[in-house]
Parts: C-alpha cells; structure tokens; sequence
C-alpha cells in the first residue's frame, strides 16, 4: 500500500483541482475553497486514523474534541431550551468525552485498514463535513462535503493501486488487494458501528437539505399512533 508521503501528494493533488474547480464552477468564495482544499488534505489521510500508533489518529481526535461538542451546541443553543452556563460545561464535558471516551472505544473496536478502508467510510466523511458546515448555503456544503470524499477516495484508490506488484514478468496480487475498497464485514462491531453512523448522519443530512425537522415529525407521528 501507498506510504503516508505518497498519500499526501496525491490527496493534495486531488484537493488542488477540486478545490479549484469549484471556486471558478460552483461559486465558493476563496476562503471558502481554501478550507475545502484543506479539508481534502486531511481526508486524504483519514483512513489511516485507526493506526493504533499514527500521528492522523491523535490529529483526528484532537480535532474532534473541540469541533463535536461546538457543532452540537451550536444546534441546540438555536431552541433556547437551556442557559448558556449549561451548554458551556456540556462543550467540556463533550471535549472529554471525545478525546478520552470515545478514543478508547474507537481504538477497541477498530483495526487498521478495517472500516477506515472502506465504501462506507467515505459516506461517513462527506456527512461529516456537511454537518460541519452548518453556517453556509446548502449547495456549497455538498460541494465542499464531496470534495472531502474525494480526498478520501484518493487514499482508497492509492492503496488499491499499490496492492497489486508491478514487478515481474506478470501482475500479482498482494494479499491487501481488495481491502481498502470493499463494504465491510459484518463479523466486525467496526461495521455495524459505521453503517450505524452512516444512517444517523443521514437524517440530518436529510433534515438539513430538505429544511425538514424530521426527528420532531416522527416524535410527532409516533404520538398521534399511540393516541389512537
């Protein structure tokens, strides 16, 4: 497989264009397509974030400490339900959560070219980012969302093309061929956590594109069957 120098090059190759494409395309300003450019990057490496020992692991989680907590206060502070205080000691209860927590359950349940090398995963980075980007227009963040995958995609292909020996009189095989390209195994919690991630994302995705509240339509649904 691709080594993590390579991995860069390609992501910001990929990212590069992209990025371009959709400031002169599809109407992202320059900080914006420069975020995008750099979000790219970082997904580029992102399949290796379940390396028990990777430097992209730590990045991934540090970051996630700060930006889960932020982007779930920034939904609910929009209801008024609870004060400030309240959602300020939530954020650092959440940042520990994340960085500790959730860590030590993410490295149990995973292996290296597991679930990170997979369809799936790449679904999951594209609702991720357009989650993440909550404060711009709809189309600009499956634009940037879909510039993310690529760069996800980028390392999946890399490792698909490095899986396969070009030495030789006749092509070979390695035995990680196939395994960064595939939809998971469902011997593994890894799977069904995904696919469990990719469904939830989902929705809000779906509420979000369609400016549909769609968890207070089923609440909603859900009483008027009980009452009858």
């Amino acid at each position: 497989m691709a080594n993590f120098k390579q991995h860069l090059e390609y992501g910001i190759a990929t990212s590069s264009i992209s990025s371009g494409v959709a400031y002169a395309q599809f109407g992202l300003d320059p900080v914006q397509s420069c975020a995008a450019f750099i979000i790219g990057i970082i997904a580029s490496i992102a399949p290796d974030f379940d390396h028990p020992t990777s430097t992209p692991g730590d990045f991934l989680f540090n970051c996630l400490s700060i930006i889960l907590p932020l982007a779930i206060i920034d939904r609910f502070l929009k209801t008024n339900t609870l004060p400030l205080e309240m959602w300020v000691s939530f954020m650092a209860i959440g940042y520990l959560f994340v960085k500790y927590v959730l860590r030590t359950i993410f490295d149990k349940i995973t292996v290296h070219r597991g679930m990170f090398h997979s369809i799936p995963a790449i679904i999951l980075c594209g609702e991720c980012i357009f989650l993440l980007f909550a404060h711009i227009e709809i189309e600009k963040r499956f634009v940037i969302a879909i510039i993310g995958m690529l760069g996800y995609l980028t390392h999946l292909v890399a490792d698909e093309i490095y899986s396969v020996d070009w030495q030789g009189r006749s092509l070979r095989l390695k035995k990680s061929s196939g395994s960064a390209l595939d939809l998971g195994s469902l011997r593994d919690y890894s799977t069904w956590v995904t696919y469990f991630l990719v469904i939830i994302l989902g929705l809000l995705v779906f509420e979000d594109s369609t400016a549909i509240p769609i968890f207070e339509e089923m609440k909603n649904y859900f009483s008027v069957y009980m009452k009858s």
